[in-house]
């Protein structure tokens, strides 16, 4: 199984980083997600739908498409929280940093040898936060973001499927080993939030894990 890493680059404010990383994360969960299966017991099934929400940025000029489920949106936004409140700590400039979103599934062990998680791919979208000197490059800069934005949107969804591997739908007694089943209405695959910020002045870095991210 070939384990693939997508890279995404975006520039933005600091008032704008939340939003252009939920447009993005939401895109991506959105094409990673199914409806809720339900399994008889001759473990033939049947999947739920997924609601869709159209989202209307309001620090950037975007709209864009996620699941209907305000118990997802609530965890990505907070996995984002965590990493813009460690970003914004940040002295020196640039301030850059990187958001990855990772899917992985579960294996069984074989015989006496214990299971193992294996990741099948990654997100990683790079962040630098920039500060403007006037009133024009700011009007430039809205229109690039949007523009830049959108292009990374058909970009994702190109790439999602162009993919060659998702895990198969397992048995119902072994599901929590592909999906997440913590949401109401909806099931992503299993997944993690991990950050990474850069010290350019120094040239170390520091990465750290979101809270929570193996607590399924």
């Amino acid at each position: 199984m070939n384990f693939n890493t997508y890279k995404l680059n975006l520039v933005v404010v600091d008032r704008e980083v939340m939003e252009a990383l939920k447009a993005l994360f939401h895109t991506i969960l959105f094409h990673r997600t199914t409806g809720k299966h339900i399994y008889k017991q001759d473990n033939t099934f049947s999947v739920g739908t997924v609601g869709i929400e159209e989202v209307e940025c309001h620090s950037i000029d975007l709209t864009y498409i996620q699941c209907e489920a305000p118990d997802l949106d609530q965890w990505v936004t907070s996995q984002i929280a965590t990493f813009t409140s460690s970003l914004s700590q940040k002295q020196s400039l640039p301030i850059t940093g990187q958001l990855t979103l990772e899917f992985f599934e579960r294996k069984k062990g074989r015989w006496l040898l214990p299971g193992e998680t294996v990741s099948w791919e990654a997100w990683q979208i790079n962040v630098s936060v920039v500060k403007l000197k006037n009133e024009e490059e700011w009007l430039q800069h809205r229109a690039s973001l949007s523009s830049n934005l959108s292009g990374l949107i058909l970009n994702v969804i190109e790439l999602i499927n162009k993919s060659e591997y998702t895990p198969k739908s397992p048995r119902g007694d072994e599901i929590d080993n592909v999906y997440d089943l913590r949401f109401q209405h909806v099931q992503p695959y299993l997944h993690k939030f991990s950050y990474q910020l850069q010290e350019e002045s120094v040239g170390s870095t520091v990465k750290k894990i979101l809270q929570n991210t193996f607590n399924y």
